[in-house]
C-alpha cells in the first residue's frame, strides 16, 4: 500500500537538498535515531557545533526538524535541529507516522 504524503511531509523528506523532519526512536550524545515522515529510519548525527534551536528537549517519540548534510544512506549530519512546524503535529498527518 502507497502511503499519501502531504505536501509539507514530502518537503520534510528530503535529506538529498539537507531537510528531514521525523520523530526520535532512540539517542546518544551524538546520534539520534528517528523514523522520517515517510516511515524510513535515519541515523542524525550531531555534536557541539550543531545548533539546537528548539526548547524541547530530546526523547523518544518527540518530532523534529533536521537541516544539514547527507552523508550516506541512512545518516545524516545535522547542523540545526529545531521544533516540527505545529501543522505537522496534527494527528490526522501522523497517523502512520
Amino acid at each position: 500500500m502507497t502511503k499519501m504524503l502531504f505536501p509539507a511531509q514530502e518537503r520534510l523528506s528530503r535529506a538529498q537538498d539537507g531537510v528531514l523532519g521525523g520523530k526520535v526512536t532512540s539517542f546518544t550524545e551524538a546520534e539520534i535515531e528517528i523514523i522520517n515522515l515517510k516511515g524510513e529510519e535515519w541515523t542524525v548525527s550531531y555534536d557541539s557545533e550543531t545548533v539546537f534551536r528548539t526548547k524541547k528537549d530530546l526523547e523518544n517519540g518527540e518530532h523534529f526538524l533536521f537541516i544539514g548534510n547527507l552523508m550516506e544512506d541512512g545518516v545524516f549530519e545535522a547542523e540545526l535541529i529545531d521544533s516540527l512546524p505545529r501543522h505537522l503535529k496534527h494527528p490526522k498527518l501522523n497517523e502512520s507516522f
